[in-house]
């Protein structure tokens, strides 16, 4: 379901939410957004931007690592929010202001433990703690942020990518395209039209079949890789029994996925 992709330099292609290949500004127009974004109220919590100053500060004084392989991780939403050491405060102010804006507290916890499970991610791809990722968003298509695909504006070395749907998790960081997705076993795709759209041949599936074609299709749209095509890519898919979940990982190079978080 939902995902994510980092910015590299400037136009750069990413991975992430909708739309393939969009380009995200450079890690100095990014940071001048995101000074931009903590002063506007519709978008952020009204936190003065020196906030914002001090996180990306520190985010520079830090060495910034090289990606040295992609991780992924799938897990529930409750074996995420059940960690002492990721919690709510790791969210930098405008996601805990998105948050806010989730009426339905189920979803609200699915969207919390997936951006905390992409930090512990990235802390795992890069030795950083999980509170040391400073995330944002930008959306190509109004060119705003605090919404779009996901990045992380003080690693343009490392991807990103989340999902989140019913009380299952994903999340994944490392070097080049990446993209995953999860979705309940239950979980029909549909309607068909809208299935038609991104795949072509969804007449010929059915059931969990269905199902994954649809969650290795978000995964390589994710990867950038919007007409579905997969060179150059490792596109996996599996089911999670005990999740009772089926997710997809596209990624540059063999990932591993943590089960145990």
């Amino acid at each position: 379901m939902t995902s994510t992709g980092t910015a590299a330099p400037a136009a750069a292609t990413v991975a992430g939410t909708a739309g393939a290949g969009t380009a995200v500004p450079d890690a100095v127009d990014a940071e001048a957004a995101l000074t931009s974004l903590a002063a506007t109220p519709d978008e952020a919590t009204g936190t003065p931007a020196t906030v914002w100053a001090t996180a990306r500060a520190e985010a520079a004084a830090a060495a910034d690592p090289v990606a040295e392989a992609a991780v992924a991780a799938v897990a529930t939403t409750t074996e995420v929010l059940s960690r002492p050491d990721l919690t709510a405060d790791m969210l930098a102010p405008w996601e805990l202001h998105r948050l806010a804006r989730i009426r339905i507290p189920a979803r609200r916890d699915d969207v919390l433990a997936s951006r905390l499970l992409l930090r512990l991610c990235v802390a795992r791809c890069t030795g950083r703690p999980p509170g040391a990722t400073v995330l944002a968003q930008h959306c190509a298509d109004c060119d705003r942020y605090g919404h779009g695909r996901p990045y992380l504006p003080g690693l343009p070395a490392v991807r990103v990518s989340l999902s989140h749907a019913d009380g299952v998790v994903a999340a994944a960081a490392g070097p080049g395209p990446l993209g995953i997705d999860i979705e309940p076993r239950t979980r029909r795709p549909g309607p068909l039209p809208v299935l038609r759209r991104l795949l072509p041949d969804a007449d010929r599936h059915d059931g969990e079949d269905l199902l994954r074609a649809w969650v290795r299709r978000e995964a390589l749209v994710k990867a950038g890789r919007a007409d579905g095509d997969r060179a150059g890519l490792h596109l996996r898919e599996w089911t999670d029994p005990a999740r009772a979940a089926v997710a997809a990982l596209a990624s540059q190079d063999p990932c591993p996925v943590l089960t145990t978080v």
